[in-house]
């Protein structure tokens, strides 16, 4: 069927050849029309690109058939568009843990490929490993993991450093540890020493003594600890920190180690009590506060006996309330 309408559109095109007259242009179509005498679409096509304007608008049926089947469809080239675009090697995109590099739209190319070297953390796996070193008090091993993620330019999350302090300074008591990934954390993002970082360290230092040049230069051994929770607390007002119920109470606990062991004057330690007070006016609600509180007031107010120790030197004990009983 093809065939025959393709026959006759060349009838059609002979006789308008012959009307015109010109031998030249007879010779010049005849020769074209060698390469369109088959029954391939792609002859159709090309000979309608060549001659658009020799083929006439107002033709029978047969001939709008004709001119349907070799005028390229719309739907055709959509179909090797969707080919190309299949045939076309894809750009893997890898997920980069780095989202937060990503949403402040950094131009400089440095930044990115130093965001892009460093690998991809497992924060999940890293927490759990953290969890049974603290069981065991195992705060070597958890510095060596701190001490691995730091070489290799890892990025965990805040909840892995937290978690390291809590290990570490706390659990395993080393203080000077401790306080260097309090260090590193503000290297990387001051923003990340938040309150929760204060109160893990200002709980340590209740119960741990600081080494020397730990956090502050300090040549008072028997002091260290307690001015460096000082040094923490003056800290947090200075930034205006929120403080917690944790914070005021943790820090009424060290002041009272710091009456109880003589390291205080009495001055002192009405300050500290007024101090704390103040502070923790808004979280009275809070029974910790109130416990914290009120033993430190038991303690600033208890009063204390000098006894000399064998090497001379002065020491200051407050009394228990056994001994008041006694003398009574």
């Amino acid at each position: 069927m093809l065939s025959r309408q393709l026959f006759s559109s060349q009838q059609h095109l002979l006789k308008s050849i012959h009307l015109s007259g010109s031998s030249s242009h007879q010779m010049r179509y005849f020769s074209l029309l060698k390469g369109v005498q088959t029954t391939k679409l792609f002859g159709a096509t090309s000979f309608y690109k060549t001659f658009p304007s020799v083929i006439p608008t107002t033709t029978s049926s047969s001939s709008s058939f004709l001119l349907s089947k070799i005028a390229p469809s719309s739907s055709l080239l959509d179909n090797a568009q969707q080919t190309r675009n299949y045939a076309l090697p894809r750009r893997v995109k890898t997920k980069l843990w780095y989202e937060k590099l990503k949403k402040e739209k950094l131009n400089a190319k440095g930044k990115v490929r130093y965001a892009r070297q460093q690998p991809e953390v497992n924060n999940t796996f890293i927490l759990q490993q953290l969890a049974a070193l603290k069981g065991n008090r195992n705060w070597k091993r958890a510095y060596k993991l701190f001490k691995r993620l730091e070489e290799t330019r890892a990025n965990p999350t805040i909840q892995v450093y937290r978690k390291f302090l809590y290990v570490i300074a706390y659990r395993g008591g080393a203080m000077k540890e401790g306080f260097e990934i309090f260090k590193y954390m503000k290297k990387l993002n001051s923003g990340w020493k938040d309150i929760r970082c204060y109160n893990t360290l200002i709980h340590a230092c209740t119960k741990h003594k600081v080494p020397m040049n730990a956090y502050v230069i300090d040549h008072d051994k028997n002091t260290n600890s307690f001015n460096t929770a000082v040094k923490l607390y003056s800290e947090i007002k200075e930034k205006r920190i929120t403080k917690t119920s944790f914070t005021i109470a943790y820090m009424a606990h060290c002041v009272q180690r710091a009456v109880e062991q003589g390291l205080i004057q009495e001055t002192e330690k009405q300050e500290w009590l007024s101090t704390l007070t103040q502070d923790g006016q808004p979280l009275m609600s809070n029974t910790h506060v109130q416990k914290a509180l009120q033993t430190l007031s038991q303690a600033v107010l208890q009063p204390t006996s000098t006894q000399v120790s064998p090497t001379g030197q002065t020491v200051v004990s407050p009394q228990s309330s056994n001994d008041q009983a006694q003398k009574v």
